[in-house]
């Protein structure tokens, strides 16, 4: 059953645009200080909660395990805002996606492309109350990878990626303790920066991945929107807190865009 639903040997079957719109979008000064880049994500999948939806995304846990939750309460949101630069694990989350949607609820589920394109095959069909947010995506270590380059810290509880502190375009990270202190991690000092960003750590199938490209697999594609202020040197945009770029691949992206 795994090979038969596989979709890097089966393909995914795909309403989505080769030339989607593209936006650029931020959200408030205080989500956007809470979000990797602009806070896009966390504005689509308010709207889905608030909606009385379901949304699907990624947690670090605190013995820094990082796997999809599925969500009904916006007080769980912050929970999935950030990115975590490692693969998740997906353990029953796509059996409960199916679940919610079998059920009439609307249901917004985010990862990278695979895991997207995975559900998708996973599912067989097309659900109108389904909307995928797809990401742009670096490619992803493992997780063993990051506990290993962080082992030397004894009660570490958690690792903040992109600590808005020091800017979005920063290349430290955070590390989180359970006394509640905290310690910034140059990019020199930090192995798992140093691999991450030259491509040393991530996984081989990501130099070959099928899901980088037009079309996406995703309703919506978010990201970074690096390079926005040489486009357009008119605005002006507050770089330090994050632009999202989002892309709309389909009508029913479409549709939770609007």
């Amino acid at each position: 059953r795994c090979f038969g639903v596989c979709p890097v040997l089966n393909g995914v079957s795909s309403d989505r645009m080769d030339k989607p719109a593209c936006y650029a979008a931020i959200a408030e000064d205080r989500i956007r200080e809470k979000s990797s880049s602009g806070g896009a994500f966390y504005a689509l999948a308010k709207t889905i909660l608030d909606n009385g939806g379901a949304v699907c995304g990624v947690g670090m846990e605190p013995d820094l395990s990082v796997r999809h939750i599925l969500i009904d309460d916006a007080a769980q949101l912050p929970r999935l805002q950030k990115s975590k630069y490692v693969q998740s694990r997906i353990n029953s989350c796509y059996q409960q996606v199916r679940q919610r949607l079998e059920c009439g609820q609307e249901v917004l589920f985010s990862g990278t492309p695979c895991q997207v394109a995975g559900l998708r095959s996973y599912l067989g069909k097309e659900y109108k109350r389904l909307f995928t947010v797809d990401l742009l995506c670096h490619g992803v270590p493992s997780q063993q990878m990051l506990r290993d380059s962080l082992c030397e810290y004894d009660n570490l509880i958690g690792v903040d990626f992109r600590d808005k502190e020091y800017g979005w375009d920063s290349t430290r990270i955070t590390l989180l303790f359970q006394d509640g202190s905290r310690r910034n991690l140059t990019y020199n000092e930090s192995r798992f920066e140093q691999g991450f960003h030259s491509n040393m750590i991530l996984r081989e199938s990501c130099f070959d991945c099928p899901f980088c490209d037009f079309p996406r697999q995703g309703d919506i594609t978010i990201g970074d929107f690096w390079g926005l202020d040489g486009q357009l040197p008119e605005t002006e945009l507050d770089n330090r807190k994050g632009i999202s770029i989002v892309l709309i691949n389909s009508p029913n992206g479409e549709r939770l865009w609007s």
